[in-house]
């Protein structure tokens, strides 16, 4: 298989191989940059989703913590 690309890539002009290549490498820099960017905002949203999720069972955690000192006062 590999000496068939080789014969078919060489026997393509300069030209052809110049405009293959280039075309090569924009779409090597297009994955390249698509997939960084893409493991960034996979971050972001995963620290937003942890940080929501613990700002909710502190929430939480206050309104029961609330409620149990109203309870405790309406016996007294």
């Amino acid at each position: 298989m590999g000496a068939f690309v080789k014969k078919l890539f060489y026997s393509l002009s300069l030209k052809q191989r110049i405009g293959f290549n280039f075309v090569v490498f924009i779409l090597f820099g297009l994955t390249a940059t698509d997939g960084i960017a893409y493991w960034i905002a996979s971050k972001e949203i995963q620290r937003n989703a942890l940080k929501t999720s613990q700002d909710t069972v502190s929430q939480s955690a206050q309104i029961v913590n609330e409620r149990l000192k109203n309870a405790s006062l309406y016996e007294l």
